[in-house]
């Protein structure tokens, strides 16, 4: 299982910065989801402690054509059809963009180079100069380069199987008229929301700027849900993930070959759960310190004795009243329980096929980081190390440099699984 270590990260960090005690053996440049190899060149810090790459290697990875031309020491870069031209001048700190009769220049914090026979510039300059989006992850000296598409964000209103409503969000990148997109359904965590105060909203938008439209709903009692969180069981919660997808499906276009779920904790159990029940051919799954696995109790809500007490009040008076370490009151059904300890997610992981991907804290104080290791072991997954935000993560802290590493990993996972 391949390990990739990605925690705290500047937020604020230019792309085309790095720290000095970065060398040039840990950056790593990925362009849409997959690694760009530097066969012959090398990444490194040059004196204005700026991250240099060799353009050709990125352009190659962007389907770019590469002329240069030697008495003008200038290297031109352009798409495939000649539209749109950029080029770099060795010793110049600025680039020129020729789209049609247009041209404009854009400044750069470090001067293009030849290096070993290469022209080396910033990644970011190149990237975004033909409309990709470029994100750094800096425990990992990660540059991600994406697509860059503008979005909308929908309300909707779904139907369930309890002929009930579900309430969510689908956000959907700006496509041409006619082309079908890939589509991540979002399972928040247990007593959440389809927001997590901003944390899967992020998730979200990073998908759609990317080009993968996703679906996120309030499961039952959470959130604007109308529904009491006696409703709040994992059989109902799984069943509005499917619900969720066929709805969005049918009324946005989507390409139904290209389906992903992302989970966080409660919902990570949801997503390992329709991830390998063979509904759907989720081509890719993604959990956030996930409480999957088989359980004998729910060791959050305190000690076994505790446990069997809330049970055997639930089974008597069909819920009991339960308050999170959090503050929160629910009405936890028997069925509740019942699922929860009835159910092992995990039996099945070793026949899922597709790209999976587990992301969890060392120091997660509610989902054991055992438990999140045991996933990714059942699942073959790539790993990723979010620590300093306990269960929190970023959505619940002001630790906001660990939404890079969820997001930046995230968005690779998916656009590698959905090629």
């Amino acid at each position: 299982m391949k390990k990739l270590f990605a925690g705290l990260v500047a937020a604020t960090l230019a792309i085309s910065m790095v720290p000095a005690t970065a060398f040039a053996a840990d950056i790593t440049v990925t362009a849409n989801g997959d690694k760009v190899a530097f066969t012959d060149a090398a990444p490194y810090i040059n004196s204005d402690n700026r991250t240099l790459v060799p353009l050709r290697a990125i352009a190659e990875a962007l389907n770019l054509k590469v002329d240069w031309d030697d008495k003008a020491k200038t290297a031109t870069f352009a798409t495939e059809d000649g539209a749109k031209k950029v080029d770099f001048t060795i010793g110049a700190k600025e680039l020129k963009v020729t789209e049609g009769e247009k041209a404009s220049t854009v400044e750069m914090d470090t001067a293009a180079v030849i290096t070993n026979d290469r022209t080396y510039a910033p990644a970011r300059y190149l990237a975004e100069a033909f409309g990709y989006n470029v994100s750094w992850d800096g425990r990992d000296s990660l540059v991600s380069i994406t697509p860059s598409y503008e979005f909308t964000s929908t309300e909707v209103e779904m139907p369930s199987v309890r002929s009930t409503t579900i309430k969510g969000t689908v956000v959907m990148p700006k496509v041409a008229e006619g082309v079908k997109v890939p589509l991540v359904v979002i399972a928040h965590g247990h007593g959440g929301n389809r927001e997590e105060n901003g944390g899967l909203t992020g998730v979200a938008e990073t998908l759609a700027k990317a080009g993968i439209a996703s679906v996120r709903m309030d499961f039952p009692g959470c959130g604007k849900s109308d529904e009491s969180f006696q409703a709040n069981t994992m059989t109902n919660m799984v069943n509005d993930v499917y619900s969720s997808i066929e709805y969005v499906e049918a009324n946005f276009a989507i390409d139904s070959a290209k389906v992903g779920v992302f989970g966080y904790s409660m919902g990570g159990r949801i997503a390992a759960t329709v991830a390998t029940e063979g509904k759907v051919d989720f081509k890719g799954v993604v959990m956030l310190a996930p409480f999957a696995g088989k359980v004998d109790y729910v060791d959050f809500m305190g000690d076994k004795a505790t446990y069997d007490e809330l049970y055997a009040k639930a089974s008597k008076d069909g819920y009991v009243v339960f308050t999170t370490k959090y503050g929160q009151v629910q009405e936890l059904s028997k069925a509740w329980f019942d699922d929860i300890v009835n159910a092992d997610p995990l039996k099945d992981a070793g026949k899922y096929t597709g790209k999976a991907l587990v992301i969890y804290g060392q120091d997660d104080d509610t989902v054991a980081p055992k438990m999140s290791q045991e996933v990714a072991d059942a699942f073959h997954a790539d790993v990723v190390y979010a620590n300093g935000g306990a269960h929190s993560y970023s959505f619940y802290t002001d630790i906001t440099e660990i939404k890079d590493v969820i997001e930046v990993n995230t968005v690779n996972t998916f656009l590698e699984a959905f090629k």
